[in-house]
């Protein structure tokens, strides 16, 4: 059986990438980086891009403008300015959740305005147990 050389070729990019991928995330879970070594990452994130503008096929600019993307060339300075990944917090805070808030304060506990209500009835089912 003939393979065809163009979609083998992707696939075999597809696996080399996703391989980058599985380094990436395994060097960003690291507790300590060396600066000296924070250059040549820098050049492999580089790489790393290329090979998504490769593979990765979108109509129009491609992935240059999706944010997450451009967020790759900024995790060596981030690392220089605030450390390893692994010790801060990048999620929201609290104060976001002010919608979220408002709105479960105004649901008196009826079940039909809760948007998990599954998660209400166990609760309650529990309370009737014990009483």
């Amino acid at each position: 059986m003939k393979r065809n050389n163009k979609v083998y070729s992707a696939l075999v990019g597809w696996w080399l990438l996703f391989e980058q991928c599985i380094y990436y995330h395994d060097w960003t879970m690291k507790q300590s980086f060396l600066r000296d070594d924070l250059p040549l990452v820098k050049q492999s994130i580089r790489c790393i891009h290329g090979d998504l503008k490769k593979l990765v096929k979108r109509d129009g600019n491609g992935i240059k403008n999706i944010p997450k993307m451009h967020e790759f060339f900024h995790v060596t300075r981030n690392i220089v300015w605030y450390g390893p990944p692994l010790c801060y917090f990048t999620q929201p805070a609290e104060s976001n959740l002010k919608v979220h808030k408002h709105i479960i304060q105004n649901t008196q506990r009826q079940i039909a305005s809760f948007c998990h209500n599954n998660i209400f009835q166990k609760k309650s089912a529990r309370i009737k147990r014990h009483n």
